[in-house]
């Protein structure tokens, strides 16, 4: 069992390839990543350099190294990032996916599973290229699963955090950029009222949801994964016990991105288990904690 990670240098998938690399039934784990600067992955020991638009190179790279399960990360993630660069956020996140998704179903007796990410960007009730990206996703993840026969699905996390995410993304996360703003400036730089609710979901979760997913045979509709709890941006500030300062309200960002988390643990046994208030400060460094 060789399983390929795409985006393996990015935030998640580094938490991804460390939990299938803990996984006995797994032989080897791959990794891919083309380290753009728009994403802010920084280089794994042992990564190959390929991108995921390059469908020629993805394929010989994936024939030669013999590759039988994929979990496919690679994609331009934020809102910003996809507004600023629409050609290149739809060449890697929906072309990149259909290219993965056609070479899984010219081998179908070689690669046996494919995971792909969409993200809680779909449930947004603003129109934004992120989330028009995010739904061509899942709408050809289950068309392929359905007409070419390929063992695929797709998981929709919400808002992830945890120790490692990036700070020189072109947009950074909520979490990264809040801890940027206290370690420059002491108080949290919030757009909008700060009432704006997610389900932050530690990315222990959320690579656990992943490995479930490599294993298990369903397809279907995207799996959310998420705790199921929404907490806002100024409850993060309470909890932290630190000032905010609000600016003019981004536009694209919704008030609520909800998630149900019944389908996954109903398809796939995935219920989250790292509780917000316990190890929120993984993802805020630069803030005093009570715990750590």
């Amino acid at each position: 069992m060789k399983v390929l990670v795409t985006g393996a240098c990015g935030f998640l998938g580094k938490y991804v390839v460390r939990r299938l690399q803990e996984n006995e039934a797994i032989d080897e784990v791959v990794m891919f990543d083309n380290l753009d600067p728009l994403c802010g992955g920084t280089p794994e020991p042992g990564y190959i350099n390929i991108d995921v638009r390059d469908k020629n190179s993805l394929a010989d790279a994936i024939d030669r190294l013999r590759i039988t399960h994929i979990i496919h990360l690679a994609a331009y993630g934020r809102n910003l990032t996809c507004q600023d660069h629409p050609e290149a956020a739809h060449a890697v996140n929906v072309q990149g996916t259909l290219n993965i998704l056609d070479i899984a179903a010219d081998r179908l007796s070689q690669i046996e599973r494919v995971v792909c990410a969409s993200s809680n960007i779909v449930l947004s009730d603003q129109p934004t290229v992120y989330k028009e990206t995010k739904q061509r996703v899942e709408e050809f993840v289950s068309l392929y699963a359905m007409f070419a026969n390929v063992s695929c699905c797709a998981l929709r996390p919400s808002n992830i955090y945890g120790k490692g995410q990036s700070k020189t993304e072109y947009q950074p996360c909520a979490f990264s950029g809040l801890d940027s703003s206290y370690k420059k400036n002491g108080y949290f730089t919030v757009t909008g009222d700060g009432t704006q609710s997610r389900d932050w979901t530690h990315a222990e979760d959320v690579a656990r949801a992943f490995e479930l997913a490599l294993f298990s045979n369903y397809t279907g509709p995207a799996l959310d994964v998420c705790t199921g709890q929404l907490t806002s941006i100024n409850e993060i500030s309470q909890m932290l016990e630190v000032p905010v300062v609000y600016t003019v309200a981004r536009p694209g960002d919704a008030k609520e991105l909800i998630s149900n988390p019944v389908p996954a643990q109903e398809k796939l046994g995935f219920s989250s288990r790292v509780r917000l208030e316990n190890r929120i400060w993984d993802a805020f460094p630069s803030v005093p904690c009570r715990v750590r």
